[in-house]
């Protein structure tokens, strides 16, 4: 009968883990995909719909709704950058029906194939 202590330890460690994002399950039957996985970088990228009508309009609603700042639009995504969202908000905001996705931002690094011979400036 080891199949019980296993089970008990997979259902203590969900409850742990209860305020993770992905975690919480949106209040809607058909909410935005949650894309990428959270690597320890804080934020979120939240991407409109290609049919909403105005998303600068869209991110200013949503964050006077929801109670959360946005840090800049990038235009050729439609997308907001949003630094802090709770779990709950999160979920809610995922079935707002002109939002199409919600990613999380992830770490990055810069390759050292844009080195510079010498460290010397080369320019003019």
């Amino acid at each position: 009968m080891r199949v019980l202590p296993v089970l008990t330890v997979a259902l203590l460690s969900t409850a742990v883990y209860a305020d993770d994002a992905a975690a919480v399950v949106p209040p809607c039957a058909l909410p935005a995909r949650l894309e990428g996985v959270f690597d320890g970088a804080p934020g979120y990228f939240v991407g409109f719909k290609k049919t909403s009508a105005d998303p600068r309009a869209l991110a200013a609603a949503l964050a006077k709704k929801y109670g959360f700042e946005y840090h800049g639009y990038v235009s050729w995504a439609d997308s907001i950058f949003v630094y802090t969202l709770s779990p709950v908000t999160l979920a809610k905001l995922r079935c707002e029906p002109d939002i199409e996705y919600v990613e999380f931002d992830r770490t990055t690094h810069i390759s050292r194939m844009y080195r510079v011979p010498n460290n010397r400036w080369r320019g003019p």
